[in-house]
């Protein structure tokens, strides 16, 4: 991030980026991810290339990490995937100046997480029955697909948290994309299986804390007993 110079671009602060290609947050004051604690998230845009003047630009949302090295590795991960349920990286870099210790990570615009999702707007996750909404539904279909499409690459979320999947508009719908996974460290088939089944279990304790319907409790006894996967 070459935080040397803040430049005005309308009426916004911006601050540029360097890496793969141009990377500018319009706001100096991000949001903040519970998990991990230490991430911030800006809403910003890319210009590809070196001349910006004329090029056009692309509205993402800009990950800031505490680590040089951090947003090359979540930039690598995505990049091997073209998934719906995965979200789409453009660029990364590292800054400079007072960010020089910093990665940055330029991916498909989002306004929350699903995180912040169950936190501001979960009563629409429930009826008033306290059953499933349509909307929660769609978005819990997306991350159970992102998770089959990780582990067939050989991929898992190891430290799954609701902050890990963005919510995007997309078509006047809120969709559920995952942004952080790694690559599954196990050697033997056991290894592996354990690891797979693990991501259900962290799921399914997710969807324990939005209802205690009766069906919702089914299917997380389901999911903790391993007995539903995917």
């Amino acid at each position: 991030m070459n935080a040397d110079d803040d430049k005005s671009v309308g009426s916004a602060l911006t601050r540029q980026v360097d890496g793969i290609s141009q990377i500018f947050v319009k706001d100096i004051d991000g949001q903040k991810m519970n998990h991990p604690c230490s991430l911030h998230y800006y809403n910003g845009f890319i210009k590809l290339g070196n001349k910006i003047e004329n090029l056009e630009s692309i509205d993402v949302t800009v990950l800031g990490f505490i680590d040089t090295e951090i947003g090359k590795i979540h930039y690598d991960n995505l990049a091997n995937f073209d998934h719906p349920g995965i979200i789409e990286a453009f660029a990364y870099g590292v800054g400079k100046g007072q960010h020089s210790n910093n990665s940055f990570l330029a991916v498909t615009k989002f306004e929350t997480t699903f995180e912040g999702y169950l936190r501001r707007d979960g009563l629409l996750a429930t009826d008033q029955q306290n059953r499933f909404t349509e909307s929660f539904i769609n978005l819990l279909r997306d991350v159970i697909v992102a998770m089959e499409e990780l582990h067939r690459q050989g991929y898992y979320c190891a430290k799954f948290h609701g902050s890990h999947f963005a919510i995007i508009n997309e078509g006047g719908s809120q969709r559920a994309r995952l942004w952080r996974f790694g690559k599954i460290k196990g050697d033997t088939e056991a290894a592996i299986s354990e690891s797979k089944a693990n991501d259900w279990v962290r799921l399914g304790y997710k969807i324990e804390n939005v209802s205690l319907a009766p069906e919702s409790k089914d299917l997380f006894k389901r999911i903790i007993d391993r007995k539903l996967q995917g």
